[in-house]
């Protein structure tokens, strides 16, 4: 799972986030902060075109990318690298290494 697991890692270094949740351990922390009734919908199928849309606006944007970090000398490794989260999300949305999940919790 090296491979697999680089690609996440990327992706959430692009956005700027430590990692991304597992269902279960959030589920779990929402449920030790004194939620209840937690439910849970997929919803990745009715995101998948959204998602196939920024994986072609990738090869499009990355050459502006590109020659904004040619040029932009003070552009930052966030800002460098944000255009790859694009293709990173749809390339681990093919390989189901992740899932859109909505939760609802009461309190």
């Amino acid at each position: 799972k090296g491979k697999e697991a680089e690609i996440l890692r990327k992706w959430a270094h692009g956005w700027a986030v430590p990692d991304f949740s597992v269902l279960k351990e959030f589920k779990d922390s929402v449920s030790s902060t004194g939620f209840s009734s937690i439910e849970v919908e997929d919803v990745t199928c009715a995101i998948k075109p959204s998602a196939k849309r920024l994986y072609y606006a990738y090869y499009i944007g990355i050459v502006g990318a590109k020659l904004y970090s040619l040029f932009n000398r003070k552009a930052t490794d966030f800002g460098k690298k944000n255009i790859e989260t694009a293709y990173l999300q749809y390339q681990g949305l093919k390989k189901d290494l992740w899932e859109y999940q909505i939760v609802l919790a009461q309190k």
